[in-house]
């Protein structure tokens, strides 16, 4: 899909740069203070005209206070991406005040020109450049938009979200919707920051939409900071009540495209998924078949282009397509193999969150993928990834809703969420330091289900030597210096996604540390897994996002290092946000070490940052996992 059709969730942005939270990584979280930003926001105001086509004019006014040196680069030239094929827009005033002085930015230093088209597909997208002057501390920015729609990819469908995510101080801001279609709206205040009001006559309805208070919410100096939407003032405004209306409105034009002739070119992935006799297999024949015949290039040079997949003749001869085209041609396959299947549009991203109100709208999407229908259960396909999973869901469209097109739609429909079990990885290594100074680790990766995911494929794009450097810094800690590496012959040109084992062994230099009891050694396997939850949290202001959860088992014998103080056996931590587990096992032949964490929790929220379960669960996981080392202070094997 086109992107920059799809990607205007309404950041209210005032057309220009005002989404810049930096986060620093200092020991206090907090708010942002007044007199710490870099800009005040004195006003901002838009007046939107809808008419009974749904097609609408939007005009916009803001003013900036430049208050510290370091925002004149943010807005010295602004820079305003629009595409011409279904809108205009036109730049009505744009000045600088400065010591009492009035700056007008002429017409030379106003640059609208088409911007190229990149490697992924034909765009039709100007750019707006306008450079102000004499923008430095204490000067004031002044700027006035007129934008026009031409078309709506869906009848009489308005529909606009206005987030107020700020990273300046805003002072006012006032939002007038006149509209001669019926609105819906949906709001989101928990700090009652807004003040909405609805006059309704014959002919037009009216929404008035105004800051109550000055309001600034950005976080400062915390690690991994993830502010929750739901603590952000949205409202969501729709001429539509029903997603399912989109859909409706789709169905004919897919449904012709779908009844087409199979091209002869996917002929033979049909004949070849007619043999298999798993679901599973059946769809990653056809998916991993069209990624053979179909490269990613997508044409969004127009609003149907951006929207609609081209006749199933057009992708086949140009051998070129993107989301819309790779998950049309896949649903007409399936189709002729008797498995029901429809197209579906969804938010393609891995750091994603859903918003706490949301009314039918087309830029809560940016990507076409598949659903299929069999023996009762549902999975979804996103044919576009290049590779194929129909055993799993991609981690970039789990647990989100879609929109499927399909004749008696019933609008939104949940994608599931992912778990541990999804991501499996069973690591299994024997160290030996024979070699002063040196450690060889022969072992082996299991990579289960998605976890194998990262090597699927690769023969087909990298050479053995650059496969087997991948591997090696893949496998190996952080800083870690090899010096050789061997890996067991392996089998990565399937472009399908299933289990792998992997055996090598490895040279590196040993990260051993001298003390007067003995050399010491570090157990740093858990280390990227337990960073994720110390850190400080008593005056923490937002939530924590995990990107992935995962299973991670990591087997270690150092051999022919002994322990002298054998007490210690293990522990584990448990809770609903992860476990970790530690086993130490002296063996005749050294040290063994079996660590494990599952992480079952991916959006942690504040309030349960904040509570003594999870303070306790940090200082478990720091005092049996975190900082720890054997120490080799015996040669000779004494038994348990």
């Amino acid at each position: 899909m086109n992107i920059n059709i799809f990607y205007q969730r309404q950041i209210i942005k005032a057309m220009i740069v005002l989404f810049f939270i930096l986060f620093a990584r200092t020991a206090i979280a907090r708010w942002q203070k007044i007199e710490e930003v870099t800009h005040n926001i004195d006003y901002y105001d838009r007046e939107i005209n809808v008419d009974e086509k749904g097609l609408f004019t939007d005009k916009m006014k803001v003013k900036i206070t430049l208050t510290k040196d370091s925002a004149s680069d943010n807005f010295l030239t602004q820079p305003i991406s629009y595409d011409p094929s279904i809108e205009n827009i036109k730049i009505l005033e744009a000045y600088t005040i400065y010591d009492g002085k009035k700056y007008k930015v002429p017409q030379k230093d106003i640059e609208d020109k088409s911007i190229a088209s990149n490697s992924l597909g034909f765009r039709n997208e100007n750019q707006i450049l306008i450079k102000f002057h004499n923008v430095k501390k204490g000067a004031e920015l002044y700027l006035s938009i007129f934008k026009k729609t031409k078309e709506t990819f869906v009848p009489k469908l308005f529909a606009k979200e206005f987030l107020f995510n700020f990273s300046g101080y805003l002072l006012s801001a006032n939002i007038k919707i006149n509209s001669k279609i019926p609105l819906y709206s949906a709001i989101s205040d928990k700090n009652e920051a807004l003040e909405f009001k609805e006059i309704k006559n014959n002919s037009t309805q009216t929404i008035n939409i105004k800051l109550k208070k000055p309001y600034l919410k950005v976080i400062v100096d915390e690690d991994f900071a993830f502010l929750n939407i739901s603590e952000v003032p949205l409202i969501a405004i729709s001429s539509y009540n029903s997603w399912k209306k989109i859909s409706d409105n789709k169905l004919k034009k897919y449904e012709d495209i779908l009844s087409q002739k199979i091209p002869d070119i996917f002929e033979n992935i049909l004949s070849e998924a007619a043999k298999k006799e798993n679901i599973n297999d059946k769809i990653n024949v056809v998916t991993s078949g069209i990624a053979e015949k179909i490269k990613y290039f997508g044409d969004w040079r127009s609003l149907e282009s951006g929207f609609d997949p081209r006749d199933l003749a057009e992708i086949a001869k140009t051998g070129l397509g993107d989301c819309k085209d790779y998950s049309i041609i896949t649903t007409a396959i399936l189709r002729k193999l008797g498995i029901t299947s429809n197209v579906a549009y969804v938010y393609s991203a891995i750091d994603f969150q859903e918003y706490p109100v949301n009314l039918p709208n087309l830029y809560s999407f940016n990507h076409m993928i598949v659903q299929v229908e069999y023996d009762g259960k549902i999975k979804w396909i996103d044919p576009t990834q290049g590779l194929s999973f129909a055993q799993g869901v991609f981690p970039n469209i789990a647990d989100r809703d879609a929109l499927v097109v399909k004749a008696n739609s019933v609008g939104l429909e949940h994608i599931p969420a992912l778990t541990a079990d999804d991501l499996n990885i069973v690591k299994k290594e024997v160290h030996d330091f024979s070699e002063k100074g040196m450690v060889f680790r022969k072992g082996s990766v299991e990579l289960k289900n998605f976890a194998a995911e990262k090597l699927t494929g690769l023969e087909l794009q990298h050479s053995k030597e650059t496969i087997d450097n991948y591997l090696a810094n893949l496998f190996s800690p952080n800083n870690s210096t090899i010096m050789s590496y061997n890996f067991e012959d392996y089998d990565f040109k399937s472009r399908v996604v299933h289990d792998e084992t992997i055996n090598y062994i490895i040279k590196m230099k040993s990260n051993e540390l001298r003390t007067d009891l003995g050399n010491a050694y570090m157990l740093n396997a858990m280390d990227n897994h337990v960073n994720n939850y110390l850190f400080k949290t008593d005056d923490r202001k937002s939530d924590l996002y995990i990107n992935y959860l995962i299973k991670y088992k990591d087997i270690k014998l150092l051999k022919n290092v002994y322990r002298s103080n054998r007490d210690f056996k293990g522990c584990e931590v448990k809770s609903k946000w992860a476990d970790f587990s530690r086993k130490i096992v002296d063996k005749e032949d050294g040290v063994e070490i079996i660590d494990f964490v599952e992480k079952k929790q991916r959006h942690i929220l504040n309030h349960e940052l904040l509570s003594k379960e999870f303070n306790d669960f940090q200082e478990e996981i720091d005092s049996c996992i975190n900082r720890f080392a054997i120490i080799n202070s015996s040669k000779i094997y004494k038994g348990s």
